[in-house]
């Protein structure tokens, strides 16, 4: 499985029960790289991926992820397994958070990083990792 989570630079993730920040473009990128691959995330997220057909929608997206799978975290615990992969998103912003990635990169190797221009911000990066 790989996991894909949105950061802001304190790695928060949700303020509350609200998103951060959402991009239009980001989003369209995680459709392109998810093409013909199952996306699994929590009914809060799926309004962002309405137009993709690999959708598994599930309250508990973690315990019903499969090898090839790729995650969404939002709203929802992240996985006790180590995932395969990490495609991190990074705002390059501080936002209010209450809600962090905790998950340590130790035990992946970082395989590319690279930015692009959003559609509501001016640099976000997306880094992509490995598991060693």
């Amino acid at each position: 499985m790989t996991l894909i989570v949105c950061i802001d630079d304190k790695n928060g993730m949700m303020f509350g029960s609200k998103r951060q920040s959402r991009d239009g473009t980001l989003i369209q990128r995680i459709l392109a790289l998810t093409e013909g691959k199952r996306l699994v995330l929590s009914p809060y997220s799926a309004p962002l991926f309405s137009e993709k057909k690999e959708l598994l929608i599930h309250d508990d997206p973690a315990s019903v992820c499969e090898k090839d799978d790729f995650f969404f975290a939002e709203n929802t615990p992240l996985p006790e397994k180590k995932p395969d992969g990490l495609l991190i998103y990074r705002w390059n912003r501080r936002y209010p958070a209450t809600r962090f990635f905790n998950l340590s990169t130790e035990g992946f190797t970082l395989t590319k990083s690279s930015d692009f221009c959003g559609s509501s911000h001016e640099r976000i990066t997306e880094e992509r990792w490995e598991s060693k």
